[in-house]
């Protein structure tokens, strides 16, 4: 690819993520607020360790944060220790809601600004990103909610033991989010422009 053509992509994706970025914080509080009770549902059939006392969200230093109070859902042992089920204990994790929309101005920014010969394969490209993109979201802030609790509980009850969740935390924190977004557009460019994929109501000519 020509490096004059690299550049117009570079400009127009820098353009593209400051305008989503711009209208995500805009509108981050109310859009978050509608998203709460489909994050609380899917929390509760993704966890079943902890029961959701509370979702909601919370100013923290002038950040909205979406705060998960929960308590034990189920009895379970962690080393030497057995953390019984509805103690009427309660422990809570936040994370920022400025997360929830951080694949969708990486993701949208990136399938905009890359060039499309042919509008409907644009067309097709948004339809298959949103779908991964929603996936991306449901593997991101939820597992979040979810796995920062359980990292806290191993690390003080049983700090040895090897935790697939603790590392998909680690793993989303240092950046995963955003490879998972870039590997979203990828497969929805290539999709796009697939003879073989056949969208309802969107034609590829």
């Amino acid at each position: 690819m020509p490096l004059e053509a690299i550049r117009r992509i570079a400009l127009r994706f820098t353009l593209l993520a400051l305008v989503l970025g711009g209208l995500a914080v805009a509108a981050q509080d109310g859009l978050s607020a509608l998203l709460l009770p489909a994050l609380g549902t899917w929390l509760g059939w993704v966890d079943h360790t902890y029961l959701t006392v509370d979702l909601s969200l919370v100013s923290v230093n002038g950040e909205t944060m979406i705060r998960r109070i929960v308590t034990p859902a189920v009895t379970h042992v962690l080393g030497h220790t057995v953390v019984y089920a509805h103690t009427g204990s309660r422990v809570s994790t936040g994370v920022s809601a400025g997360l929830l929309y951080q694949p969708l101005v990486l993701g949208y920014a990136l399938a905009l600004a890359w060039p499309a010969s042919r509008l409907g394969f644009l067309a097709r490209r948004l339809l298959v990103l949103t779908a991964l993109l929603c996936l991306v979201l449901l593997l991101d802030v939820p597992l979040l909610l979810y796995g920062t609790l359980w990292s806290q509980e191993v690390t003080a009850l049983e700090p040895n033991r090897i935790s697939p969740l603790s590392y998909w935390v680690d793993f989303m924190n240092a950046g995963g989010r955003f490879a998972l977004s870039a590997a979203a557009v990828v497969i929805s460019v290539r999709l796009g422009t697939s003879k073989t994929l056949r969208i309802p109501g969107v034609k590829s000519q």
